[in-house]
């Protein structure tokens, strides 16, 4: 009895000390939501009216259980959001497991983010953790999730519903304590009305939105994002104390990039590459030449006599609009694959069509 009367108080002991820990770590995340003196958090750059929209938007949905869908161009830092959720939550010390849904074979999909008993299926020689369970206790991302199939979007549902998970042969569910933070480039609405997104999952995971604007509306933010970038790359390629050139700072921000973040990255990158010392002029960045993702051949003879007196910026305009509408026609109207023949993003080409007035 004495043993007994041991351990029984240990065991109280123990569980005393876990809540106390459990509390301690309450008031720390709230502390560090209320300063904003998060590190994950400081990785967003930028003080414009829009970017900090996101991080006291971040700051508010963090310590809840909540499932959260990010949405936003393709490079714009939608997973640097969805850390940022993470690290800012109470499952910060638990796994954060990302899942990038685009680059997972359909075939896969299942096994991937559910895993498999020994014997399931030819090849199976040892049982598998699926992502959902090796993320148990943290967050699950969910990286571009309307390229998840229709057929696996009901099992999907029923993970958010239910908690639970079945892997592939086996009949039992088993439990999982994670958090969905999911992210789409796409309209999932529209995929929605087009049936190639289940309404029911899209409900449930758009629980709160954090919409992540494109670089082309905080251009005032490009320079403090180059000053963070440039500190990566200088590291990365070991040449010391890289900046910028102020009126390559300049003309930095009147460009369109589309690719936003990731492609600003890219390209000081290679200007870092092609400078001789650490100091980055226009030249190196091939400035006075049309951006690579915007390069058109133009044929000045196939041009309408209405706008040969036009200037370069009005004759592109026209141009470009000339290429959506034929894109358009080819493909009955349909946006999605209208992107496709153009090779931009669909979010890209609805947003060239609103400034146009198409």
């Amino acid at each position: 009895m004495e043993e007994f009367a041991f351990r029984i108080k240990r065991i109280s002991n123990f569980r005393e000390i876990e809540i106390k820990n459990q509390t301690l770590k309450s008031q720390q995340h709230k502390l560090l939501n209320e300063m904003g003196l998060d590190g994950e958090l400081e990785q967003i750059a930028g003080n414009s009216e829009q970017i900090n929209k996101v991080k006291q938007m971040i700051k508010k949905v963090a310590p809840y259980p909540s499932t959260v869908l990010i949405t936003g161009e393709t490079g714009v830092g939608k997973e640097l959001v969805a850390r940022a959720v993470h690290h800012l939550s109470e499952r910060c010390e638990q796994p954060f497991v990302k899942v990038n849904c685009a680059s997972i074979p359909a075939t896969l999909f299942e096994s991937e983010l559910f895993g498999y008993e020994k014997g399931a299926f030819t090849g199976a020689d040892k049982s598998k953790f699926g992502c959902f369970e090796a993320a148990d206790g943290g967050t699950v991302f969910l990286d571009e999730i309307g390229e998840i199939p229709l057929e696996l979007q009901a099992k999907l549902l029923r993970v958010l519903q239910e908690k639970e998970i079945t892997r592939i042969g086996e009949n039992k569910p088993r439990n999982v304590n994670v958090r969905i933070v999911a992210a789409t480039n796409r309209n999932l609405g529209e995929m929605v009305e087009e049936q190639l997104f289940r309404e029911d999952l899209f409900y449930r995971l758009s629980v709160v939105k954090i919409p992540v604007p494109p670089l082309r509306e905080r251009s005032e933010d490009i320079g403090e994002i180059c000053s963070h970038l440039l500190a990566r790359i200088s590291a990365d390629l070991q040449k010391p104390g890289l900046k910028l050139d102020r009126k390559c700072l300049s003309r930095l921000k009147e460009l369109y990039w589309p690719g936003n973040i990731r492609e600003l990255r890219n390209s000081l990158e290679r200007a870092a590459v092609m400078a001789e010392g650490n100091i980055l002029h226009a030249a190196h960045f091939n400035l006075s030449l049309a951006d690579d993702n915007s390069r058109v051949e133009i044929d000045d003879n196939k041009e309408t006599s209405d706008n040969v007196d036009l200037g370069l910026i009005a004759r592109l305009e026209a141009l470009e609009k000339k290429l959506i509408v034929k894109a358009l026609k080819n493909n009955n109207n349909v946006k999605s694959r209208a992107a496709e023949e153009l090779q931009i993003p669909r979010t890209q080409l609805i947003y060239r069509m609103k400034r146009l007035g198409l």
